[in-house]
């Protein structure tokens, strides 16, 4: 039962963790929303979107992690970034 309630606590541990990037990566990505706007740039990116898919799907491959799974989780990233990034 031990066992269980540690490996309990270092998933919350890591939960936390990602918590703390997301914050991190939602700030940059408004940074990201302001510095295109005073350089006359839309918001949306599809070159930078499919760039980055290819840098996910390769990267998710190395870590043995399914890449269907961490598109699903940047998916989120991409279709809400014009809203976090007004």
């Amino acid at each position: 039962m031990n066992e269980l309630k540690d490996l309990r606590k270092e998933i919350d541990a890591i939960d936390n963790h990602l918590l703390d990037l997301i914050q991190k990566r939602l700030i940059v990505m408004k940074q990201t929303g302001d510095a295109k706007k005073r350089l006359g740039k839309s918001l949306k990116d599809e070159k930078r979107e499919k760039e980055k898919i290819s840098l996910l799907e390769k990267r998710s491959k190395e870590l043995g992690i399914p890449v269907r799974i961490v598109l699903k989780i940047w998916q989120i990233f991409f279709r809400n970034s014009e809203e976090i990034e007004k």
